[in-house]
C-alpha cells in the first residue's frame, strides 16, 4: 500500500512510499528530493540505519520521520 510519510526537517515535506520499504530505499528517495546526502533518518528518537536495517521497515500512514543532518 502507498502511504504519505511526513519528513520533518527545516522545510517539512511528504513523500509517497510503499508501507514496507527498506531504509536504504527510503534514504535514496529522500536524497533525490532534498539533493543532499548528509543526513540520517530518525523515527521516535531512534536512528534507522540503512546498513543495519536491511529488511523492510513497516510504516503506517500517520508516521513521521526526522532528518538529522550531519555536520
Amino acid at each position: 500500500m502507498i502511504i504519505n510519510l511526513k519528513v520533518l526537517c527545516f522545510n517539512n515535506f511528504y513523500i509517497q512510499v510503499d508501507d514496507s520499504i527498506t531504509v536504504k530505499e527510503l534514504k535514496r528517495l529522500i536524497e533525490a528530493k532534498t539533493q543532499t546526502r548528509n543526513f540520517n533518518i530518525q523515527k521516535e528518537n531512534r536512528y534507522l540505519h540503512d546498513l543495519l536495517d536491511l529488511n523492510t521497515y513497516e510504516f503506517s500512514k500517520n508516521d513521521c520521520i526526522e532528518l538529522v543532518y550531519e555536520k
